[in-house]
């Protein structure tokens, strides 16, 4: 750590050991689907046909569950973004430890989120309060891009004023890694201990 400044930090599948696959999604899809009634492989759709605008804020829970309505043709409760919040914020599996370890290396760098995620999640994340832990926070939906852009890691490494040596991003994505390293960004690939 002698040069680095600044830590970005991944979500799913880092701080969240189960949302960055499609199998995590479908799971509580399936737990949410039961709940109200609607089936799963519907919720998983239309998650999966607006995802890229839901990832880059143009496409809101708003926008997912009236398209949702529009599928199943019923009435969805009032209280239908607070029902999926609950169900999947109570199934998610939070990195304790990791936190523990971002609150201890706080004390010298700086750690920023740094995601690419859906509107979705995004609810999650705010209701669990996760960003609490972080000095900040980098995601696709209030930058406008993914991390597959490579403008969505300069963007951030010029906004710091640091050099990309200075950072080091911590993912559990080869894609994201690879590209980190790129740009001369210092990358750790984040695997689960089973």
């Amino acid at each position: 750590f002698m040069n680095i400044k600044v830590i970005l930090m991944d979500i799913g599948g880092v701080v969240f050991l189960n949302t960055a696959t499609e199998k995590d999604f479908t799971a509580m899809a399936k737990l949410f689907g039961s709940k109200i009634g609607i089936e799963p492989k519907i919720l998983d759709s239309v998650r999966k046909d607006f995802l890229q605008e839901s990832m880059t804020g143009k496409f809101t829970n708003k926008d997912y569950f009236s398209e949702v309505q529009k599928r199943v043709k019923i009435n969805l409760p009032l209280d239908i973004e607070d029902i999926w919040i609950d169900t999947a914020s109570a199934s998610i599996m939070v990195n304790h430890s990791l936190l523990e370890w971002v609150t201890k290396i706080r004390k010298t760098h700086k750690v920023y989120v740094f995601s690419t995620i859906s509107s979705l999640r995004f609810s999650l994340d705010t209701k669990l309060d996760i960003y609490k832990w972080f000095d900040g926070r980098y995601l696709s939906t209030e930058m406008g891009m993914t991390k597959s852009n490579p403008q969505f890691f300069t963007n951030v490494i010029d906004e710091l004023k640091i050099e990309p040596t200075e950072a080091l991003l911590i993912d559990d994505q080869d894609k994201n890694i690879n590209q980190a390293k790129e740009l001369g960004i210092n990358a750790f690939k984040f695997e689960e201990k089973h």
